[in-house]
Formats: structure tokens, sequence, C-alpha cells
């Protein structure tokens, strides 16, 4: 599992500047393979100082022809809305209100 989130930590600075069709030529659906938990722990790396008690909404969605983690942060005023592939780790959408 340690290894998914390494990968999702090294691809998601690509996955910030707007890569958001990136792995969609994959035949088939590939399968969950990134926890709950992992998916939570990554979308917090990102919003520095934020815990578990932060996240606000937090589901699995079927989105571009993959499944995604649909996840709402807010901490200090500020909402986050990340979406993470559940197959690969890779963050595909942040945006910040």
């Amino acid at each position: 599992e340690m290894d998914d989130w390494a990968r999702a930590q090294a691809g998601a600075s690509a996955a910030q500047n707007g890569a958001s069709g990136a792995g969609t030529q994959n035949a088939g659906t590939p399968a969950v393979t990134v926890s709950e938990t992992d998916a939570k722990a990554l979308a917090l790396s990102k919003v520095p100082g934020a815990s578990e008690k932060n996240i606000t909404k937090f589901g699995q969605d079927y989105d571009d022809g993959r499944t995604v983690y649909e996840i709402e942060i807010i901490y200090e005023r500020t909402e986050y809305e990340i979406e993470i592939d559940a197959a690969t780790g890779e963050i595909v959408k942040m945006e910040m209100d």
C-alpha cells in the first residue's frame, strides 16, 4: 500500500498542472487499489495543518472513465476539493475556494 501512496506523491505535482486526461487510454476500468485511508492521507498531505476532522465530505464516484475518491476539506476558512484516482493514487483535480 505504501508504494501506491509513494507513487501518488510523485505524480501529484504533475496532476496539479491540469493533467486531468492522464490515464484515460487504459482499456477497461482498473481496480480500486488505493484504500480510503491512503486517499484521505494523500489529500490531507496537500493541506498542511489540516487533520481528518477537517474532512467534510468523502466519497467514491465514477468520473471520466475511472473511479475517483472525492474529498472536501475545510481548513482555516478555505475549502479544498480534491479528486484522487482510486486505481493509481494520482491527484486528478485540486481546487481551492
